[in-house]
């Protein structure tokens, strides 16, 4: 039997007698046994339509014989039982039955991602999951509920924003510190560029870049430090993410002098604030090029596709490889919805 965890929600309707019958119909089929329901939630609703009546959300640990896919369709099976109507992203709803994870299995198609891609940014969900698998692991975090739910609480309310050179990082993070939500404002951690240093970099890599790296992680180690302005309640964004350097270090120090900035980064990294979530901004490499060529810095003109995507596979494999903790990633290609799409998410983990 497959240990599944699920996630309820509803904000129309008779919400608790809506959720009741989801959870009576899943429990009447044959293959599966309801474990354990949680208490249920009462939250804002968060990303979508203006004006929406508060979400009554719960959690339900499950044991199935039936396999993925087939139980994901026996929980949409059960919302259309029960009038769910699928226009509007993030709108009002009869019923929300999400899959949130099912044993350690991951899976990726355009029907069907597990574990859910937004679980381990949202508090409505984390809370009453803990409640009844606080136990449970994320298979690609590596962090049970429980840990992902405290991450939420001990975490500063910091964002970082990666991704490859040219993808828009700069300017997705001016425009989330430009605009206001609700009232709210967040607070740009702003790293100058030193066109000089840069300049030097890229005419000779390898020679410039003991010193280019070495004073990047200086001034970020700054900008960072834990006891700067990051443990307020506001919302703070770097176009940078910290441990990058580690990725654009060894691509082109030598083994000693790699592992001797690794060792004055380990230093630093333990007295700055890590990311509550790192946002992962990617687009193809054309585009990549066209808007590295727009902004216009003599430097970057060198820089060919094929060194671009290095360099995005680099900091890539250094996120998937060692990075514990929510990644939201967004195509950057259009930017319309990205500065809706981060400000949900952080609103999601309050």
């Amino acid at each position: 039997m497959a240990d599944c965890l699920i996630a309820l929600g509803a904000n129309l309707g008779d919400r608790a007698a809506t959720l009741d019958a989801a959870l009576s119909t899943i429990a009447k089929d044959s293959q599966t046994r309801l474990v354990a329901r949680s208490r249920f939630h009462e939250t804002s609703a968060i990303g979508g339509p203006a004006e929406q009546q508060p979400f009554l959300n719960a959690a339900a640990r499950l044991e199935t014989s039936r396999d993925c896919r087939s139980f994901w369709a026996l929980l949409a099976d059960v919302e259309r039982q029960l009038g769910r109507v699928r226009d509007v992203r993030w709108g009002p709803r009869t019923v929300d039955l999400d899959l949130l994870l099912f044993d350690q299995l991951a899976v990726q198609t355009p029907e069907l991602e597990v574990p859910h891609p937004r679980m381990a940014f949202r508090r409505f969900v984390l809370a009453p999951a803990a409640e009844v698998a606080a136990d449970m692991l994320h298979p690609t975090i590596g962090w049970t509920i429980a840990q992902m739910l405290a991450h939420l609480d001990v975490r500063p309310n910091y964002v970082a924003l990666a991704g490859p050179i040219g993808v828009g990082k700069s300017h997705l993070a001016a425009r989330l510190t430009a605009s206001k939500a609700d009232g709210e404002s967040w607070r740009l951690v702003d790293e100058p560029v030193f066109d000089e240093r840069l300049t030097a970099y890229y005419d000779d890599p390898r020679g410039e870049a003991w010193e280019t790296e070495c004073e990047i992680l200086r001034r970020r180690g700054d900008l960072l430090r834990i006891d700067d302005g990051l443990t307020d309640d506001a919302w703070s964004v770097s176009d940078f993410w910290f441990d990058q350097s580690l990725a654009f270090a060894r691509r082109w120090l030598d083994k000693p002098r790699y592992a001797e900035f690794s060792a004055a980064w380990n230093v630093a990294a333990a007295e700055v604030a890590r990311p509550k979530f790192i946002v992962w901004l990617d687009a193809p490499p054309d585009v990549l090029q066209e808007r590295i060529a727009r902004r216009g810095r003599p430097y970057e003109r060198q820089l060919d596709a094929t060194t671009i995507c290095e360099l995005r596979d680099a900091v890539a494999g250094r996120l998937a490889q060692d990075y514990r903790g929510p990644v939201l990633r967004l195509d950057a290609t259009f930017d319309d919805c990205l500065v809706h799409e981060v400000r949900a998410a952080a609103a999601a983990m309050s």
